[in-house]
């Protein structure tokens, strides 16, 4: 399958419609940055109502955050996309637990990485979420639609995606708040071009770097030794 559209990715026809589509796409989240940064509460209401959009189709969790930090700065950026992403990946949750119910997530189960993540949510749901949440196993925006598929509480899966992914939309909001222009969210850091501007991410990276680094290396040797307690369990 991801051979197929590398294939048709590389297909001058289809090339042309896929990066038309991307530079649309790019034109309406910027004019919906620049209108959040001119909004106020309802503006706040649009954009939880985004990212729910945003998490159901799967987008990345770096762009939702970003904007937040664009729109409103660090501070009040970050208190909007916490609970936003907590709804948004809610709602997204709550969809993976529907098709669970279905054949697509009979084939779910069939994988072996579905069954070690279930085996281990099953035995202590919400730390074990929390460190999925903390560990890159797997794309985040993804994996909301994977715990839906568990047995997982809800209310546990709320508390471990906000707890988890807390150091991660830091560091997103952060980067979006240094930003000067909508279209520098896709400019790769070409619209960083303000000496201040660059020292203040480079303090604000290195920092964040090393506490991720940390979190996510002490999140893997935990998740390991969870997956490893798992299978000692198994009659």
């Amino acid at each position: 399958m991801l051979a197929t559209l590398r294939a048709l990715r590389q297909e001058p026809t289809a090339r042309a419609h896929i990066d038309a589509f991307w530079s649309a796409a790019q034109g309406h989240v910027v004019a919906l940055a620049d209108q959040l940064r001119e909004g106020g509460a309802e503006g706040v209401a649009l954009y939880a109502l985004v990212y729910v959009a945003g998490s159901l189709l799967a987008l990345p969790l770096w762009l939702m955050s970003g904007i937040a930090g664009y729109a409103w700065g660090f501070g009040r950026g970050l208190a909007t996309a916490v609970p936003a992403l907590v709804l948004g990946a809610t709602c997204a949750f709550l969809v993976g637990r529907a098709v669970a119910a279905t054949r697509l997530g009979d084939a779910l189960r069939a994988r072996p990485m579905f069954r070690q993540v279930d085996l281990v949510v099953r035995r202590d749901g919400r730390r074990i979420t929390t460190l999925l949440r903390a560990s890159p196993v797997m794309p985040q925006n993804f994996l909301h639609f994977v715990l839906g598929a568990t047995p997982l509480p809800t209310r546990d899966f709320a508390f471990a995606t906000a707890v988890g992914l807390l150091p991660m939309t830091c560091l997103h909001v952060y980067g979006g708040s240094l930003l000067h222009s909508a279209s520098d969210l896709f400019a790769e850091g070409r619209g960083l071009r303000d000496p201040a501007t660059l020292a203040k991410l480079a303090l604000g990276l290195a920092v964040t770097g090393v506490m991720l680094s940390l979190v996510m290396r002490r999140a893997r040797a935990l998740l390991a030794q969870a997956y490893a307690e798992a299978d000692a369990a198994k009659p």
